[in-house]
């Protein structure tokens, strides 16, 4: 695609281009097929010159070019329902500059940005395992290695010439096991481990060198034993060790000497019970127990939380498809001898309008109120956000609501009329989320997002 827009003392010249290929179904030998194979390539340019009464001149140039591929193998094997192996990797170029002659001065600013992701998972689906004469039905498993990389240098030049980082490196994997003992008890496993780095100085929330070394293991058991009722157990445990300093250029081993030390430990065990009360209502009663120890250095800051959590509730399912449910909880927070207490409440809806076998729309809706003591949840989350800086857990007064929103969309058509098209896949899904913090107003945000995608298959 090329455009050229004049409108008075502006014009935008706009030069892009996007190719795609994908293929399926490709037998490599007689048991091994290529399932999918995807690349795309892309690459847009944009040239931007206009004057206005304060500058006399401003003109910008962005390039960007990125590559995809997206590949999936099925291997059969005797032992295996399926197994799969997916890969998936980008990788991106951005170049931009502009050049703005003031009425008082000129600025020059050269933005370059380099990010390359990969990502590898296996899924397994084995057949019924026998251990110990104990079936175990419906096992399935799978381990990814994800690793994203960005390398930003963006420099302004006026009357002092100013460079800006803003690099990182993401390392995660993941292992996920699923089982169900007699077709009764599911179990569900799964361990994530992630190795962060950051190097950046954009702003000076976001300044220094940091790296996160953590780990989180969950295990989760759920059984009916009844026909009306439902019983579910969830253990977590959380380590991390973060490294931070407001050095640039330090390196992960560099932190581990000359750096700001956080060592945090949180241990949970959560109990939730469901009983149908009526043929549409049923009540709910969950506890949650969790530890908590932290120590900062070389400040020596150290705590040690224990929270206990109640929370009551009913869940409604009116039609079929929709389910409403209401809990309100009360916490108690133990720390040095000394008791916090606050309560809040969770709305919940999720409703499924269609469901068919080729077309499905969610729509989910969620408010969470806290009032009393807590944790700062909200801060740590915004720091995570915004820096990638996990805060020291501390107890603070809290009145806040978070709402949260969201429409998935997926449609699967065959196109059986047409002779060379075999089907429309349409996805798409749109989040809003929105924090109204009463006590500190730096909290509140809002945030929102759309996608649509359509393909055609041939």
């Amino acid at each position: 695609t090329d455009t050229l827009r004049r409108e008075n003392n502006a014009q935008t010249l706009s030069l892009g281009y996007y190719k795609s290929l994908s293929i399926y179904h490709i037998n490599l030998s007689p048991n091994v097929e290529l399932s999918s194979l995807s690349i795309s390539r892309n690459k847009r340019s944009i040239l931007d010159e206009n004057q206005t009464t304060y500058q006399r001149l401003y003109r910008s140039n962005y390039v960007q070019r990125q590559w995809s591929l997206s590949t999936q193998y099925d291997i059969p094997y005797r032992y295996l329902n399926s197994f799969t192996h997916q890969y998936r990797t980008r990788q991106s170029f951005l170049d931009s500059d502009s050049f703005t002659d003031n009425t008082t001065n000129t600025t020059s600013i050269f933005s370059n940005i380099n990010e390359l992701e990969f990502e590898h998972q296996l899924n397994l689906k084995p057949k019924t395992i026998h251990l110990l004469s104990v079936p175990f039905y419906r096992t399935s498993g799978y381990i990814k290695w994800h690793k994203q990389e960005q390398v930003n240098l963006n420099k302004t030049v006026q009357s002092s010439e100013t460079n800006f980082l803003d690099d990182f490196v993401l390392k995660e994997l993941q292992l996920s096991v699923n089982h169900s003992m007699y077709n009764r008890l599911d179990q569900q496993s799964k361990l994530t481990l992630n190795k962060d780095y950051f190097n950046r100085n954009r702003t000076p929330e976001n300044l220094g060198s940091l790296f996160k070394d953590q780990y989180a293991l969950f295990h989760s058991l759920a059984l009916s034993p009844t026909a009306k009722s439902d019983v579910s157990l969830e253990l977590e445990s959380h380590k991390l060790l973060q490294y931070s300093s407001d050095q640039l250029n330090l390196s992960p081993s560099d932190l581990l000497t000359n750096s700001t030390q956080l060592n945090y430990r949180k241990n949970n065990i959560q109990v939730d019970y469901s009983y149908l009360l009526f043929s549409k209502v049923s009540g709910l009663l969950g506890t949650k127990y969790t530890v908590i120890s932290q120590e900062e250095r070389p400040t020596n800051l150290t705590d040690d939380y224990k929270t206990l959590r109640y929370s009551p509730g009913l869940k409604w399912v009116p039609i079929l498809g929709l389910s409403i449910q209401y809990r309100h909880h009360f916490h108690s927070i133990n720390s040095n001898d000394e008791r916090f207490n606050g309560d809040g409440s969770t709305l919940s809806l999720l409703y499924n309008p269609i469901h068919y076998e080729n077309m499905n729309v969610f729509i989910q809706l969620s408010q969470e109120s806290y009032n009393g003591f807590g944790f700062n949840a909200i801060e740590n989350a915004l720091s995570q956000q915004q820096s990638g800086t996990f805060l020291r857990q501390t107890i603070r007064e809290r009145k806040d609501t978070l709402f949260k929103a969201s429409l998935q969309v997926s449609v699967d058509i065959a196109l059986t009329n047409y002779q060379y098209l075999d089907r429309l896949t349409i996805s798409g899904e749109g989040y809003f989320k929105t924090i109204s913090d009463q006590l500190v107003e730096e909290n509140n945000y809002d945030i929102s997002g759309f996608y649509l995608k359509a393909s055609i298959l041939l």
